[in-house]
């Protein structure tokens, strides 16, 4: 481990990413139209990739740097949002779409 960072970095991190994940999946869920399920589990699926990337940049070691634990909580929070929507996005563009193609010519 270390010298620099302290375990309460490690849950200002958990903290971040606990707090992001609910608006990352309400997002997700409502604004994707295609598969709605779908994209909020690619959101959570994302939102904690984004977790284990900022524990692998946060945890290598950082010789002369030392942040607060609120912005690690911040910084995390952000990192979560962002890699939370890029997994709902790729799995809404992924997502084979269900919806009957609408024609424009009236059909009697």
């Amino acid at each position: 481990m270390p010298q620099n960072i302290d375990f309460l970095d490690y849950i200002w991190v958990a903290v971040g990413t606990v707090l992001a994940l609910p608006g990352v999946i309400f997002i997700a869920y409502t604004v994707a139209p295609r598969l709605r399920f779908a994209s909020a589990l690619g959101a959570f699926v994302g939102g904690i990739l984004g977790y284990l990337v900022t524990m692998f940049v946060w945890g290598t070691p950082l010789d002369s740097v030392h942040l607060e634990g609120a912005v690690v909580g911040v910084g995390a929070f952000f990192i979560a949002s962002v890699t939370g929507l890029v997994g709902a996005l790729l799995v809404n563009f992924l997502a084979p779409s269900q919806q009957r193609s609408r024609s424009t010519q009236v059909e009697y």
